[in-house]
């Protein structure tokens, strides 16, 4: 069984029920506030991704900001069913951004965040809040059951602004996939799968940390 519930995973509930051993959990305050925004695209860009970074302190193209929370990066993807989705992120007092927020804001930033903007705006935007980054792991010796195992955010989740958490789900399915094809008994070699996975996790986790 593979947990990749992400965030909002149970699992160490339903293993402390079960009496086995319960997950460690390491913290790391983050509180940022983001609107994710979808755009009609007319045609596959020449750049299909960016993400512009604001220096803390430094100027603002708009300032939408409420209280302490400015703007911290603005990121575009070119998605499927020819959209654009456009994500801003800013500080944990940040209120909803509208599309035309969006559009203003952009209207100052490199040429692909005006494309992305300029067509028609697609429903409403979305807006989300994220705490903390978190990290699962157990205590040296500690096992979950026979067959079990986490993977993704249920591991590790990463601050949104750097990009981490989808680097970091991906490298841990192909590991898996990979532990998955090459052994003759991948159950009975779970840990080692676990441990490979473990390493590369912390090795993202540290740089997270260093750039929080």
């Amino acid at each position: 069984m593979v947990d990749a519930m992400g965030r909002g995973s149970r699992l160490a509930k339903w293993l402390e029920e079960g009496k086995f051993a319960v997950p460690d959990m390491q913290r790391e305050t983050i509180d940022i506030h983001y609107t994710t925004a979808l755009f009609t695209r007319a045609r596959v860009p020449d750049v299909t991704c960016s993400l512009h970074q604001f220096a803390p302190g430094g100027p603002q193209p708009v300032d939408h900001s409420h209280g302490d929370g400015p703007l911290s990066a603005v990121a575009a993807y070119a998605v499927e069913d020819d959209q654009w989705q456009v994500v801003v992120i800013g500080g944990p007092r940040r209120r909803k951004s509208s599309h035309q927020d969006i559009r203003e804001t952009c209207a100052g930033l490199p040429k692909v965040f005006q494309e992305a903007t300029k067509s028609e705006a697609i429903g409403d935007p979305e807006s989300f809040s994220y705490a903390q980054s978190m990290r699962r792991s157990l205590r040296d010796g500690a096992q979950f059951p026979g067959g079990l195992l986490d993977i993704g955010d249920c591991v590790a989740s990463f601050n949104p602004i750097h990009g981490q958490g989808v680097w970091s789900a991906v490298r841990q399915a192909s590991l898996l996939a990979d532990h998955l094809t090459e052994n003759a008994d991948p159950l009975g070699t779970l840990d080692a799968f676990i441990a490979a996975r473990d390493k590369d996790v912390d090795e993202i986790w540290s740089s997270e940390e260093a750039n929080t």
